[in-house]
């Protein structure tokens, strides 16, 4: 039941070292380089997790642990075992965050195990589960965990996929009321759900909105046709997590039943208790809250093998509101089991595969050898556990001369075979994957483990700690030689066609199914030349530079482990460190004020998107951009720059060993930024698809609504899209100058280091990175800004069929200064909000699935505070929703919450601000506040002081003005 924002792609469930959307997972309630692997169960090792107890010697591995056992914890120790009910628990005593508990209920059920196709009973049953149990009547179970400050998507979860249901309670805090409610809300989920007729009848509208979110939109079109591709002729054929229209609305009440009935018994479920109490404590309320739970006999598992296909198939779709043709092409691999040296060994060979098959792509790719116009990508893409894929992503103007090629470099590969630094490169990218978890193992949070767990009783997967399993696999890969891969590539080409799902707003803009054929069958390998050769450091560090001053920033002692400390230099620049519990990493923000507003009117979506994705996309320096990808892909190491309205910079990130590599990046990207051709062609390409096929996805039509509404004559300094005509002067030159305007210098920058870091390792590097920048001139932004519009505008985005998400925003914002306890104020609010919209307009409506209230500060270019409210809704419903929003707001402006609200949206508060972690947004700040204000924004451990007067009036002054922005998406 995650809640997303209604217009925006809808993807939960996974989390992996590579990429965190799980496509086909139900939801009941960037960085230089490219991904490498996916997996559709959350992990937190990395790219697969593996037994601790096996041999190496290809027997499997030992069992699942049947008695109350202990085995070696990411954590500590982690203790498994089951109650005589058949019932499997994890427990671990864990002490990130402190005072904190994660509960999950790990069920095996998906709708692999629906007696019928497509029924999406699974999905449902999930739904139910959150409208009734014996002790949380109706909606109950909401109001009971909101009084501990816990909410609905970020704290209060579920998810259903094709193999299984998670429940998620997350962030409770220890308190032995808190912890009860959570053992119980689990315990009544497990075995005492209601399922009422009537329940399931108001609950229908809300899945059926789920429905038309996930299937309904481009995007959901898109995804549809992909796994129709992926699961044709495998035990998942047809079966869709979130089921089909027809079946949603005629699902009873008794049909989820017997599923749950079936299912959701002990021996086919496991508690995953992790968090700051004791292992023998968490035992207690385990027994305590499942052990009476009558036992039953398991339910036979369906068979999930889905043999190697051959053959080449092609599926094209029409996906009107998508702006630009896509293509994807897969290439089904072996599904191993990770609980036997042969499964650990063949899941290690493939991501070595994907990643050494990723570079060479790459280097193709600069060769001008593919014709794709997007940086090639390559990852392991598993939608199901019994499916797994080799996976890419592009667009071309000839997508069938391109996917050709993509085949050629594969047949290419595998007819000369490997070299032997692509294999040294792949291994250095595993490696630097899994020693970044093993850098965070005495730091990593509940949820990490509490998934780990889950996975381990769901998927075989491993319980061997972080640097248990870094050792592991270092030890497995130093026994694969490069003829091993070139092998197995071949092995895999034997056995599996290509699989090809093509998506296109206009089926006649792309080849026919017999072009796309004839291109893929006619490919032959061609002679590739050796690939890039990897770089060793990105640059020479430079002499060092002494700052002007220096020294600790004693305001801003609260938070921090020491004071926060600054160097400032001559050109212009200051370094602020602080060392905060963000701990594993460092996080770097470099930025000054000035952005597009500087500019000239037209240039916004050069500055914004075009000249800084185009510079992301090049290589740096002497080096090429697959050099420089490979480079920080191995080390970890991400940096974007970005331009917004007042503001420009970079953000990124790099594990500790490795800052050295992150603050050379930022030089090089101030210093030698470059636009090569084939970036330039690249951005300029999808701008021009942009603009001529407006009206296209629901996201940019309602940025430009929005954007048009409320800047109205002043439009052509905020339109984000960029003219034709602008798009027809523009040079690769133009592009760079535009980017060297606002990044090409340090002058006012202000670079914000946070983590776990030295200060003299800061020092050193301050001084030969940052001091050595050169300078410019001091500038600072502008306000192009008029004054909001007076009264209610109304507009509507008129979205083609299946186009995107409808629904309706409301946008509102007053200018008032935003101290301390004006942004506490505010996020009493935005929690105050959350819980009617969910309650009033969700569950009582039964019209939404998603209904969302987002409250921030903005402080430049001008102090205020901004609200943005969404609701997805069929079109049929979006007026009713409309006055319900409307009489929202009006009560809330003339009356404010009322005390159990308020007193629930402060738990909400404490509990978010308890788990902040303070770091560079509180440095960052010092650019538009004084320190004074900074340092009362450390989080309140002691709870949110807050009255309902300053939320009524903050209310009044967003609400009550009547004038606000309304966009509503409509079909046409």
């Amino acid at each position: 039941m995650l809640l997303l924002a209604a217009w925006m792609l809808i993807a939960a469930g996974c989390a992996d070292s590579a990429q965190q959307d799980d496509p086909q997972a139900d939801a009941g309630n960037g960085s230089r380089g490219q991904p490498a692997s996916s997996s559709c169960a959350p992990r937190a090792d990395g790219a697969g997790n593996y037994n601790a107890d096996e041999d190496r010697t290809g027997s499997p591995s030992t069992p699942r642990p049947t008695a109350y056992t202990i085995a070696e914890g990411a954590g500590g120790d982690v203790h498994v075992g089951q109650l005589d009910n058949g019932l499997t628990y994890y427990l671990d005593s864990n002490w990130t965050p402190h005072d904190a508990l994660t509960l999950i209920l790990a069920v095996k059920a998906g709708s692999i195990h629906e007696t019928e196709p497509a029924s999406g009973v699974a999905h449902f049953v999930e739904h139910m589960m959150f409208n009734g149990t014996e002790e949380f009547p109706g909606n109950s179970v909401y109001d009971e965990v909101l009084e501990f400050g816990l909410e609905l998507g970020p704290d209060l979860n579920a998810f259903t996929t094709y193999d299984e249901t998670f429940y998620v309670l997350n962030g409770l805090s220890d308190d032995p009321d808190a912890v009860q409610t959570g053992f119980k809300v689990l315990s009544q989920w497990a075995h005492a759900a209601t399922i009422s007729a009537d329940a399931v009848a108001g609950e229908r509208g809300v899945v059926r909105e789920e429905y038309r979110l996930r299937r309904e939109t481009s995007e959901g079109v898109s995804l549809d046709s992909s796994l129709r591709l992926l699961t044709e002729g495998t035990p998942y054929e047809q079966r869709p997590p979130i089921g089909e229209v027809a079946a949603i609305e005629e699902t009873t009440a008794a049909e989820l039943r017997e599923f749950y009935d079936a299912w959701y018994v002990p021996a086919n479920m496991a508690v995953v208790a992790v968090g700051d109490l004791t292992v023998d404590e968490l035992k207690a309320l385990v027994e305590e809250h499942f052990g009476s739970i009558t036992a039953q006999d398991p339910p036979t598992a369906p068979d999930t093998n889905s043999p190697l296909r051959s053959g080449t198939r092609i599926e094209i779709t029409e996906t009107p509101g998508q702006a630009d043709p896509r293509l994807s092409l897969y290439l089904q691999v072996p599904v191993w089991d990770p609980a036997t040296t042969e499964g650990e060994r063949g899941e290690q060979l493939e991501l070595l595969l994907a990643y050494a098959i990723g570079i060479r792509l790459s280097s193709a790719h600069e060769q001008g050898l593919l014709s794709q116009t997007d940086e090639p990508v390559w990852w392991v893409y598993a939608p199901a556990a019994g499916l797994r894929h080799f996976a890419t992503t592009f667009q071309a103007a000839d997508l069938h001369t391109a996917a050709g090629e993509v085949w050629s470099v594969l047949l290419s590969l595998a007819d000369q075979g490997f070299g032997e630094q692509e294999l040294a490169t792949a291994k250095s990218r595993v490696l630097s994957e899994l020693q970044q978890v093993a850098d965070h193992v005495e730091v990593a949070h509940n949820i990490q483990y509490a998934y780990q767990y889950a996975n381990h009783y769901l998927r075989g997967t491993s319980l061997e700690t972080s640097p248990e399993r870094l050792a592991r696999v270092e030890a497995l890969l130093d026994t694969i030689e490069v003829e091993e891969l070139t092998d197995h590539l071949r092995s895999i080409l034997a056995q599996s066609g290509p699989l090809v799902s093509v998506n296109a707003q206009d089926v006649a803009q792309v080849p026919t199914v017999d072009e796309f054929r004839a291109a893929l069958e006619g490919a032959r390998a061609i002679n590739l030349g050796p690939a890039s050769a990897p770089i060793d450091a990105l640059i020479s560090p430079p002499g060092p530079a002494d700052p002007v001053t220096e020294g600790p920033i004693s305001e801003l002692s609260a938070g921090f482990y020491n004071p926060p400390y600054e160097w400032k230099f001559a050109n212009g620049a200051r370094v602020n460190f602080g060392n905060s519990a963000d701990e594993g990493v460092v996080r770097l923000e470099a930025v000054s004020l000035g952005g597009w507003s500087t500019l000239e009117p037209g240039e916004r979506p050069l500055a914004e998107f075009l000249a800084p994705t185009a510079v992301a996309s090049s290589g740096l320096g002497r080096h090429t951009s697959a050099q420089i990808a490979q480079h920080l892909a191995t080390k970890r190491v991400s940096l974007r720059p970005f331009i917004t309205e007042t503001t420009e910079g970079f953000r990124g990130s790099a594990p500790p060993a490795e800052v050295e590599t992150l603050f050379a990046l930022l030089h090089l990207l101030i210093c030698d930024a470059r636009v090569d051709e084939q970036a330039f062609n690249s951005v300029v390409e999808s701008a021009r698809r942009q603009a001529a096929d407006l009206p296209g996805g629901a996201a940019t039509q309602m940025d430009v609504a929005y954007n048009e509404a409320r800047f109205g004559d002043r439009i052509e300094w905020f339109d984000p899209v960029a003219s034709t005509e602008t798009l027809d002067e523009v040079t690769a030159e133009s592009l760079l100058d535009v980017y060297r305007s606002r990044l090409g210098n340090a002058e006012g920058l202000l670079v914000a280091v946070s983590g776990d870091l030295e200060l003299e390792a800061v020092d050193r590097l301050a001084r030969r990175y940052i001091g050595t920048l050169p300078s410019g001139e001091a500038d600072t932004f502008t306000n192009r800004r008029p004054a909001q519009p007076d009264g209610i505008v109304r507009t509507e985005v008129v979205l083609a069929e299946d186009a995107g998400p409808t629904g309706i925003t409301f946008y509102h914002e007053t200018l008032r200064p935003t101290d301390p306890q004006t942004e506490t104020v505010l996020k009493v609010l935005e929690a105050v909000l959350n819980a009617r919209l969910l309650n009033d307009v969700r569950e009582d409506l039964g019209a939404s699935y998603s209904v969302t209230a987002t409250l921030e500060p903005r402080f430049t270019p001008e102090s205020a505070v901004i609200s943005v409210i969404d609701a997805g809704a069929a079109p049929e419903s979006i007026d009713e929703i409309r006055e319900e929003i409307l009489r929202i707001f009006n009560d809330l402006a003339t009356s404010g919450p009322d005390a159990t609200e308020l007193a629930d949206a402060e738990s909400v508060v404490s509990n978010r601000l308890s788990h902040l972690v303070y770091g560079v947004e509180a440095l960052l700040r010092r650019l538009v506040s004084a320190d004074s204000e900074i340092s009362d924004l450390t989080p309140s451990f002691d709870g949110v002081d807050v009255t309902a007067d300053e939320v009524e009036a903050l209310a009044a002054a967003l609400y009550g003005t009547g004038r606000h922005i309304e966009i509503t998406r409509v079909l046409s």
